[in-house]
């Protein structure tokens, strides 16, 4: 029955609805791609313009900026203690852990 149904369909036909399926096809998955593209783009943009309005001081950089140093400061000063203990175990020596001022004076 399909062979019968086949051989009465002109090949002009058949070739212009596969050209036309293809076609719209393409179009259909291209537009959901481009969509999807598109959604992702507009929330982005609304995370920064969120994160702008959430910390208005990152334009003015100063506050960052000392907090960040300050930070800095912190972990150096935590990591010359740590070095304290670290070359008295090595040395054998009897400082208190949180003098600093001996490991300065030593490494000189």
């Amino acid at each position: 029955v399909f062979n019968r149904a086949i051989e009465h369909v002109s090949a002009v036909k058949v070739a212009f609805y596969f050209v036309t399926f293809i076609v719209f096809g393409t179009m259909i998955i291209l537009n959901l791609f481009i969509g999807i593209i598109m959604n992702s783009m507009a929330e982005m943009h609304d995370e920064i313009a969120e994160g702008d309005r959430v910390d208005p001081g990152r334009e003015a950089g100063s506050a960052t900026l000392e907090n960040e140093v300050k930070s800095l400061e912190r972990a150096m000063k935590e990591m010359q203690t740590r070095m304290a203990g670290l070359r008295r175990k090595w040395s054998g020596d009897s400082r208190k852990p949180g003098d600093v001022r001996n490991v300065e004076e030593t490494s000189a």
